[in-house]
């Protein structure tokens, strides 16, 4: 495990062959980055079975609160689909009802990788957001508060990935400041690689903001994906009642108490991906 101070210094994320890292960030929040996590034919088969077509996507019109109390309405350049078994999503910045998105079945190659990162974070999982961007320019987006996400407990654990283009999630802590009065923004921009699989736990909706910087370079397609525990008893779906667990049942706190196991389940991931290239 690397103290934030520490490891704010160099900001070295780990590269292919590389260990993995637990980071011990600010606010009793833990930094997961396991490299090469997919190998490339997963990879792949993991575009596959998440692109437009694969998938039902829908393109949301939200809105955002303005200083004077009036709100701007606009329609994503993004699209997103949901993948849960027991829930719907509510997404509480759509302008008009129903404000929710179905949730799709979980299965083949997204639910084996949805497990696999479960077990590799030791975190429970049951859900993924999957949030496909078409070629071109990727706007600015953000920054947005966690605490919009229903069906998340105090404490979160999610995981990120994505496959096609890279692109940087940035995240930053609020207040933008910690320690003993100092003022010292707590910011980092975590760039999301093919492969890579980074997970995020801690107090994240009190906490922390996140968004996706502009980049002005043509980029080709991709799609992000945010995997998550999710349990929103007001979307569940009625065959699964009472079947999975709920957030505050899996405290975030254990990424950072448990972080040499977390090391050594990631190091055994790797090593596993490493005999299925050999």
């Amino acid at each position: 495990v690397v103290q934030w101070d520490t490891w704010d210094k160099t900001r070295h994320f780990p590269t292919i062959e590389e260990e993995p890292l637990v980071i011990a960030l600010p606010f009793d929040t833990s930094l997961v980055v396991i490299p090469d996590f997919l190998i490339k034919s997963e990879i792949f088969a993991l575009q596959q079975a998440t692109l437009p077509g694969a998938l039902n996507y829908e393109q949301p019109r939200r809105q955002v609160r303005n200083p004077d109390g009036s709100f701007t309405h606009f329609n994503e350049r993004h699209k997103e689909a949901w993948l849960c078994n027991e829930y719907d999503y509510r997404d509480t910045r759509r302008v008009a009802p129903p404000r929710v998105h179905v949730g799709q079945k979980l299965s083949g190659k997204v639910e084996e990788v949805l497990q696999r990162a479960a077990e590799a974070i030791s975190a429970p999982l049951n859900g993924v957001m999957c949030r496909w961007e078409p070629p071109g320019v990727h706007l600015k987006d953000g920054p947005h508060t966690y605490a919009t996400h229903c069906g998340w407990g105090k404490e979160t654990v999610i995981g990120l990935m994505a496959v096609g283009a890279t692109r940087v999630y940035h995240i930053h802590g609020i207040p933008w400041y910690h320690g003993r009065g100092r003022r010292e923004v707590v910011a980092l921009n975590i760039p999301l690689k093919e492969g890579l699989l980074i997970a995020l736990g801690g107090p994240l909706r009190e906490k922390w903001l996140y968004a996706q910087p502009r980049d002005e370079e043509l980029l080709p397609e991709r799609v992000q994906f945010t995997l998550q525990l999710h349990a929103d008893v007001e979307v569940q779906k009625a065959q699964h009642l009472l079947a999975s667990p709920h957030p505050e049942a899996f405290s975030a706190s254990r990424i950072r108490e448990n972080s040499c196991m977390l090391a050594q389940a990631s190091n055994l991931s790797a090593q596993q991906r490493s005999s299925e290239k050999n």
